[in-house]
């Protein structure tokens, strides 16, 4: 008996983890086009451009080509809420998945290196008295 439930239970998890988000690489999503002059634009831009993995998955789940250039170019060089675009998954139509991925944009971060505003400015106060040498 337990093998059968064990049988059942991979029958109704499989597809489960299936539609688990994924990350894929961008030039992974090349093959949704059938033009070899659409192909190598996608390639290129794919080699040039900064897409994220899990969103640019998400992008290519559009059905229409047009909903997905569009997708990409509002993920390209943006930071995204991993746990807000796992929503967008189950979303129904292209439009609908297109306005899920935009709440799932998160503001630009400032780098680390720039410290401007955090840090007070150093004031160098001088002494009223010269500082006396040491023989």
């Amino acid at each position: 008996m337990s093998g059968i439930a064990g049988s059942l239970l991979a029958i109704f998890v499989i597809p489960v983890i299936a539609l688990a988000l994924e990350p894929s690489d961008p030039a992974s999503f090349c093959s949704r086009f059938l033009d070899q002059t659409e192909i190598e634009l996608c390639q290129s831009r794919a080699a040039s451009e900064n897409i994220d993995w899990y969103a640019g998955s998400v992008c290519n789940m559009q059905k229409e080509d047009k909903a997905f250039w569009k997708c990409w170019e509002s993920v390209k060089d943006k930071t995204i809420n991993l746990q807000a675009l796992k929503k967008c998954v189950d979303s129904e139509g292209d439009d609908d998945r297109q306005s899920c991925v935009n709440s799932a944009l998160t503001p630009p971060r400032r780098p680390a290196s720039d410290s401007s505003g955090i840090f007070q400015p150093l004031k160098n106060k001088k002494p009223d008295q010269p500082l006396k040498k040491s023989k």
